[in-house]
């Protein structure tokens, strides 16, 4: 789906036409909806964006007193491969839970799901317990 800016009337307003409104424009028309002096409707015609998108800013608006969104969380670091290898090869007859709960369990703790685990351990051919069994019997 996409949004076409249009004016007053209605009508298509030319990409060129417009630029991009400054926060302090967006938060004085947020305050004339706030006000009820603008529909939320009107308001998201100007900004040029949904209506759900104005109640969103008006939220955080609220909440925080600015419409940036909230700084996204710094991903988790990148599984290691080896390290769940190595669990799986060390412990052949433990499933995919059972080597979360190991990875977990060590000084250093890794947070991996089962079902990333079962992925990893599927394109290393150890998705079974025989396959885990025979490489370990190689690596010894």
């Amino acid at each position: 789906m996409s949004l076409t800016r249009v004016d007053q009337r209605g009508d298509p307003v030319a990409a060129a036409a417009f630029a991009p409104l400054s926060d302090g424009a967006k938060t004085d028309i947020l305050e004339r909806v706030g006000r009820r002096e603008m529909t939320v409707a009107d308001a998201a015609r100007t900004i040029g964006c949904s209506t759900g998108h104005v109640y969103e800013l008006r939220r955080r608006l609220a909440e925080r007193g600015t419409l940036e969104p909230e700084p996204r969380r710094p991903r988790p670091r990148a599984i290691n491969r080896a390290e769940v290898v190595a669990v799986a090869l060390a412990h052949p007859l433990f499933g995919s839970r059972k080597i979360a709960a190991a990875l977990r369990g060590r000084a250093e703790p890794v947070a991996v799901s089962a079902s990333t685990i079962s992925v990893i351990l599927r394109e290393a051919g150890l998705s079974t317990q025989r396959e885990r069994i025979a490489a370990a019997e190689t690596v010894e």
